[in-house]
């Protein structure tokens, strides 16, 4: 496997860790096979390129289920995450890396849960302005519904100042 990575043969690569996932079932060997699937999904055609996808997201949750040290976990996780990522689920890798910082608190985990927040936190998706009508108004879009109740959201939208609505 490790010589079929070196090799730069990813496909042969992912085939001896999945026998070795079969044989062994070990949380290193799943969170490899996630590692080299998510790798592996690089090239290939479309159906091969997210099957691998949604391999590496079960292998990668397999691993972080079967380790039992903190270090083994955030390993894991650090995969999951980058593979909820390729799977289009950006938003669920934020609680992801939030763990691993936990676990493993570093610079470097720090500054990825930073990136994913930046990337899939809350944030406005889209918006409008009706500066025409008699009462002018805008309309946003946001990544997340709003909480519907028990949050005072007026101090977010309100005009800082009388000088500034009239310009």
């Amino acid at each position: 496997m490790r010589q079929a990575e070196r090799d730069g043969n990813l496909r042969a690569a992912l085939t001896w860790a999945g026998k070795a996932v079969a044989f062994s079932d070990t949380a290193r060997l799943w969170t490899t096979y996630a590692r080299l699937a998510l790798d592996a999904a690089q090239g290939g055609d479309r159906a091969q390129r997210r099957q691998r996808r949604t391999d590496a997201l079960r292998a990668g949750l397999n691993g972080y289920l079967r380790s039992h040290t903190s270090a083994a976990q955030a390993e894991a996780l650090r995969v999951l995450a980058k593979a909820l990522e390729e799977n289009s689920r950006g938003r669920d890798m934020i609680p992801a890396l939030r763990l691993v910082q936990t676990l493993a608190p570093s610079e470097g985990n720090a500054a990825a849960l930073d990136t994913a927040i930046a990337r899939h936190g809350f944030r406005i998706l889209a918006y409008q302005i009706d500066s025409d009508a008699a009462a002018p108004r805008i309309c946003a879009r946001f990544s997340e519904d709003l909480v519907p109740a028990g949050v005072d959201y007026e101090p977010f939208c309100g005009v800082r100042s009388a000088a500034w609505s009239r310009r």
